[in-house]
């Protein structure tokens, strides 16, 4: 019986139509059933069985259950959203094993990634002023910049941010010191040049905060850049060869869910999306009916119409 009710969407309860209404304690029948099934854990672990039954069980309900992952999405410095929706779940004691990040949101992934936990509530990480201090320009600047080097901004200033705060950590070398499953989306520059999702099993020897400066990596602002790995004597070199470089892994990439289930059967998505550009594609059907704001009701129903006559 608790192999067979071991399942996530068990009589829909995963369904989002269930949440969008009362937000505390509105569903007390759903948190019972966990709490029975909870129980039932607890009386096999303490039964009588021998260990090795235990943990075929346990390993088998696990697979059939299947993984969450925490998705953090680009969106510029509308990335700063993902501290709230990080912090929150650091103090539910909810935060996933697996996280992935684009753009902006692999900046915060990265980090999570290379910290225990008692040290992120600590962490300069979460005050990005001296980077911001540090790409203050003019917009004088930035256009003068962008016509002498083709980038409005110097990716060098956000690399160096980076590897204060994350370190010269390895994929391979984070999973092993900190458990966490790291994803990075990183998208080709050349149309020939696949987008590439980086973990720990499809890069194990890439360096973390060259990977996240190459999600961040917008054209003609910071323009693109190249992968840099550790070689087995711990020199640091590029990652590819024939000089390949990477863009902003949002364009390619944004959430990574389909290769996430394929490589760590992964099946629930806690998703932060903060890109502004997703709003007209978004599905409100749902929502406009609690929505009453005589402002955003008729602009969202615009959007939303937008989208379907764009996609018709």
């Amino acid at each position: 019986m608790i192999r067979s009710h071991s399942d996530r969407n068990i009589a829909n309860i995963n369904s989002p139509f269930l949440y969008r209404h009362a937000y505390n304690r509105s569903k007390l029948l759903i948190e019972q059933y966990h709490a029975e099934l909870a129980l039932g854990f607890q009386t096999i672990i303490k039964s009588d069985l021998p260990q090795n039954k235990k943990l075929e069980f346990f390993g088998e309900v696990r697979h059939a259950v299947g993984r969450s992952a925490l998705l953090l999405s680009g969106g510029a410095i509308m990335g700063m959203y993902h501290i709230g929706v990080v912090q929150a779940l650091i103090e539910a004691d909810c935060l996933p094993k697996i996280i992935a990040g684009s753009s902006a949101g692999s900046i915060i992934a990265s980090i999570l990634a290379t910290h225990t936990r008692e040290q992120l509530f600590n962490h300069a990480l979460f005050n990005f002023t001296a980077f911001v201090n540090q790409k203050k320009q003019t917009l004088f600047e930035q256009f003068r910049r962008a016509g002498r080097e083709g980038t409005a901004l110097d990716i060098k200033v956000l690399e160096a941010f980076l590897r204060d705060n994350i370190g010269e950590y390895t994929f391979q070398e984070a999973y092993d010191k900190f458990g966490v499953i790291l994803n990075i989306t990183v998208t080709g520059m050349s149309q020939h040049d696949p987008d590439r999702l980086l973990n720990y099993l499809t890069a194990p020897n890439v360096l973390i905060w060259s990977a996240s400066a190459a999600s961040c990596a917008i054209p003609y602002i910071f323009g693109a850049t190249d992968l840099y790995c550790k070689d087995h004597t711990g020199l640091i070199n590029k990652y590819t060869l024939m000089n390949r470089k990477f863009v902003d892994g949002s364009i390619g990439q944004d959430l990574p869910m389909n290769k996430l289930s394929i490589l760590f059967n992964v099946n629930n998505f806690i998703v932060s999306q903060t890109n502004p550009w997703v709003v007209p594609f978004m599905d409100y059907t749902e929502d406009l009916r609690t929505l009453h704001n005589p402002i955003l009701h008729p602009l969202v129903l615009l959007l939303h119409r937008l989208k379907e006559f764009l996609l018709s």
